[in-house]
């Protein structure tokens, strides 16, 4: 039986909360984002992409945050760079 989209969605969390270098608030705000469902509800929006590799979309997540917000989340307050 295929894994319901609560299912996948937590496989994803784990699976970022794994890839090590990046704070807790960081990986949190970005699993916000990527797991956001389709419409329909079906899929989430880290599923709809045809290229996927968690490490190099966390590093550009990282490295968007300080260009766009001179900040990064670390999970409790924002670091200013």
């Amino acid at each position: 039986m295929p894994k319901t989209i609560q299912e996948r969605e937590a496989d994803f969390r784990r699976e970022i909360q794994l890839v090590d270098g990046f704070a807790d608030g960081l990986k949190s705000e970005f699993c916000d984002y990527w797991t956001e469902p389709n419409r329909s509800g079906t899929k989430m929006k880290f599923e709809l992409e045809k290229t996927w590799d968690a490490k190099r979309r966390l590093t550009k997540w990282y490295n968007n945050n300080l260009k766009w917000y001179g900040k990064v989340n670390n999970g409790n307050n924002l670091v200013l760079w």
